[in-house]
C-alpha cells in the first residue's frame, strides 16, 4: 500500500471515528411522573431512556424545576418482605442500543422538596445529565398512576 492509499485510510478512518462519536443520541419515551396526593410534595418520575450510540454512558444525575432536589432510585425489596428506596450515587449505566426503564418498584427519578404539587395535566422541565451525552432537557407529564403508561 502507498503512503498516498494509507493516508488515504487513516482520514476515512478518522472521519468514521468523529461521525460514530457524533452519533452519541439519548431519546426518551414514555415519560410520565406520578401525581402526587393533596399536601405531598415528593414525587417520582418514569419513563424509557434509550441510548443510540457507540460507548455506553450513564445517567449521573438530574434537574426538576420546582423542586430542591432531585435523585436516581432504586427501589429493593428483601427476604422479609420490607421495600425500600435507595439513591443511586454512581448514576445509572446504559449500554448503546439498549433500554433503561424507569418504572413504579424500580429504578426511577425521585423528586423532592417541590413548590407545589404536581397535578394530573401539569408539564413539568426536566434536565436528565449524562456522563457523555451531558445534558439533555425534557418535559415530562404529570399523569395518575391508573392513567400512566396507557397514553404517554
Amino acid at each position: 500500500m502507498t503512503a498516498a492509499a494509507r493516508l488515504a485510510l487513516a482520514l476515512i478512518l478518522l472521519a468514521v471515528s468523529v461521525t460514530a462519536e457524533e452519533s452519541h443520541v439519548i431519546g426518551i419515551e414514555k415519560h410520565w411522573i406520578a401525581e402526587s396526593p393533596p399536601g405531598v410534595h415528593v414525587a417520582a418520575a418514569y419513563g424509557v431512556i434509550t441510548c443510540d450510540c457507540v460507548r455506553a454512558d450513564r445517567l449521573v444525575s438530574v434537574a426538576v424545576v420546582g423542586a430542591a432536589m432531585s435523585e436516581l432510585h432504586a427501589t429493593t425489596s428483601g427476604d422479609d418482605g420490607v421495600v425500600a428506596m435507595r439513591r443511586l450515587d454512581d448514576g445509572i449505566a446504559i449500554d448503546p442500543g439498549t433500554s433503561l426503564v424507569l418504572e413504579p418498584g424500580g429504578l426511577h427519578i425521585m423528586i423532592m422538596g417541590l413548590e407545589e404539587r404536581p397535578q394530573a395535566g401539569d408539564r413539568i422541565p426536566v434536565t436528565l445529565v449524562f456522563e457523555k451525552a451531558g445534558a439533555v432537557d425534557v418535559v415530562f407529564p404529570v399523569a395518575t398512576r391508573s392513567a400512566a403508561g396507557t397514553e404517554q
